[in-house]
């Protein structure tokens, strides 16, 4: 089959063996995948001729053997730790959701990791309504489905972004309040979803409640964070929770019941994926380099076309 290796850091089509898929595991042949930025940074370290990719969407080719998951022909999203970026793929049927009539494959390929991330997020947390949710990083994938889910949920959300551009369309998502800086938010609030670390994590553990709840799932900016003077001392029922998204579904194995979910919501209307940028794989390194440019809101698929 053909997949995407890395070369020096490059993406390049390659041809490489099918995989193997263990009992518990469909193979999948992929036709569309998303691109995260935590695996965009991490091409520069991988070893030569590795295999990326943590989204896929595409149809079931073999079903697992132990008769868990769906069946040969079936629609399906989900998530693997690596090797998504090809034309097939052994995916774990606890990580594997079939799509529902009416979502695209291209939109099933933006949910898994962006999807399942804000959406444990907000499951940390516990019942939302009415309850002040700020949302660093909110004009990514992560943060404008993290804006939806909690607007949803009746929440009264603060989407911080870097800049008017990225800003765009965020309040038309469920933001009641847009700001380019946690520091400029009012007020304090009760649920502060971080992903940006360095002094946005600072700013965003300061703009906490005393008994509210940080849910980390990123370092976009790469530096090193603070914490405030004092903190611990005016926090003491704070809660501060780092949320590695395979953690989560490979602990609690519900990643087939919560993409599930989410692609319902996504078929009845009340939930967009927010796919801004669509291109055929052979056109990954631009769209990996623009996405690390922060020259593309929301999500990013590449579909394998033959």
């Amino acid at each position: 089959m053909r997949a995407l290796t890395v070369e020096a850091g490059t993406l390049v089509v390659t041809k490489v063996d099918d995989p193997r898929p263990l009992s518990n595991q469909a193979l999948v042949r992929v036709t569309a995948t998303s691109l995260n930025r935590g695996e965009c940074t991490s091409l520069v370290r991988l070893p030569f001729g590795t295999t990326p990719g943590w989204d896929v969407a595409g149809i079931v080719e073999r079903a697992a053997e132990d008769g868990s998951g769906p069946s040969v022909g079936i629609r399906v999203c989900g998530l693997v730790r690596t090797g998504g970026w090809a034309e097939l793929v052994s995916v774990p049927t606890n990580c594997l959701s079939p799509i529902p009539d009416g979502v695209s494959d291209i939109q099933a390929a933006a949910l898994p990791v962006a999807a399942l991330t804000a959406w444990r997020a907000m499951q940390m947390f516990g019942f939302l309504l009415d309850r002040r949710v700020l949302i660093t990083g909110a004009a990514g994938g992560v943060g404008r489905i993290a804006i939806q889910l909690a607007a949803i949920s009746g929440a009264v959300v603060t989407a911080v972004t870097s800049s008017h551009e990225r800003a765009v369309g965020l309040v038309e998502l469920g933001a009641k309040h847009v700001v380019r800086d946690p520091a400029e938010a009012a007020g304090r609030f009760d649920l502060v979803l971080e992903s940006v670390a360095g002094p946005s994590l600072s700013s965003g553990l300061t703009a906490l409640q005393p008994d509210g709840t940080l849910v980390w799932y990123g370092r976009s900016s790469r530096t090193a964070s603070v914490l405030p003077p004092d903190w611990f001392a005016t926090h003491a029922q704070a809660r501060i929770i780092p949320l590695l998204v395979f953690n989560e579904v490979d602990s609690r194995r519900l990643g087939t019941y919560d993409l599930a979910h989410l692609l319902n919501l996504v078929s009845s209307g009340r939930l967009d994926p927010h796919v801004r940028v669509t291109a055929p794989w052979g056109q990954a390194n631009k769209i990996v380099e623009d996405l690390l440019g922060r020259r593309i809101t929301g999500k990013a698929v590449l579909q394998f076309i033959n």
